[in-house]
């Protein structure tokens, strides 16, 4: 779709079921620990820009994981924090693009230079 759109070409592939997929297994999980969902879910409630900046702050810890700047809990550690930080404003490109910047901008001075 990414390639064509708007048009669409047919698929022969069957749409994917992941609850027939005889490999898959699913298990809860500890919610104390792997907290990530619970911050996207936050992210959403909060809505406007938020996810956006959670977003980034993501990619970027994510970068500072891959390269042993941080362990992999930091990572969600920090997109919690990051919510102290992310502004209230209207979803529109512009806001996007600015709580985008400012989410990396902060990471780079709060986190990378610290490691």
């Amino acid at each position: 779709y990414a390639l064509l759109g708007p048009e669409r070409l047919l698929s022969p592939a069957k749409n994917w079921d992941p609850i027939h997929t005889p490999h898959l297994t699913f298990e809860n999980y500890d919610e104390n620990v792997f907290i990530s969902p619970n911050i996207a879910r936050e992210a959403f409630r909060r809505g406007g820009v938020v996810p956006a900046y959670l977003n980034a702050t993501n990619e970027m810890a994510a970068n500072a994981f891959l390269k042993n700047q941080i362990s992999f809990l930091d990572i969600q550690n920090l997109c919690e924090q990051s919510l102290n930080y992310a502004p209230n404003l209207e979803p529109t490109l512009e806001n996007i693009l600015l709580a985008d910047k400012e989410a990396r901008y902060r990471f780079q001075k709060d986190v990378t230079a610290k490691t």
